[in-house]
């Protein structure tokens, strides 16, 4: 599967991750979208980020014959947003006597591929 990936600093301590694959017509595979995921909150809380939230939503969905005309539900997405939503959250290097510090936060954009 491959998605593109948008990163939205939320404040100084929360940032909002955007995962939306691409639409080739087929299903959307949900243990793509869980791989990517896992793969990206592992990534992050070395760097003091915790995921705390996760909301999908389908973007597209193709719909058979009988859903068209009747309405009996048989359809399907093809693609699909995930939203990720990460806190600050020290590690064990980042303590310190005053404090701790807290992780920055952008905006940046990627395309990423996951192979099944």
């Amino acid at each position: 599967m491959q998605y593109h990936k948008l990163e939205q600093s939320a404040g100084d301590d929360q940032l909002l991750v955007l995962f939306v694959n691409q639409d080739t017509a087929e299903m959307v595979d949900p243990s793509a979208f869980l791989q990517a995921l896992s793969e990206d909150a592992a990534a992050r809380r070395p760097k003091g980020w915790r995921l705390v939230s996760v909301s999908a939503m389908p973007l597209r969905q193709t719909g058979t014959l009988g859903n068209v005309f009747w309405q009996t539900g048989g359809q399907y997405a093809t693609q699909a947003g995930l939203l990720a939503i990460y806190s600050s959250a020290p590690t064990s290097d980042d303590a310190t006597v005053a404090g701790t510090a807290t992780p920055q936060a952008s905006t940046t954009a990627s395309v990423h591929e996951l192979t099944t």
